[in-house]
């Protein structure tokens, strides 16, 4: 894996992370069109977002989202 590589996926999961922040629902088809990635590396994306501590929430049949309410403890 290239350096661009490396930057290129920080700056998408950055992305992800302030559209979930921004939209109610996101859905992996709109992500994965957004971002020109396959579904499999968006599921791969939510899981290390999710490894990182940011509380996203799946919700059946709308899509993920974050969870409201949480307080972080540094």
């Amino acid at each position: 894996m290239a350096y661009t590589d490396n930057i290129s996926r920080l700056s998408r999961l950055t992305a992800i992370h302030l559209k979930l922040q921004s939209n109610l629902y996101v859905t992996v088809e709109q992500l994965s069109e957004q971002f020109n990635i396959s579904k499999r590396t968006v599921y791969r994306d939510l899981l290390a977002l999710e490894q990182a501590n940011v509380p996203i929430v799946a919700v059946e049949g709308k899509g993920y989202t974050l969870w409201t309410g949480v307080k972080f403890h540094l």
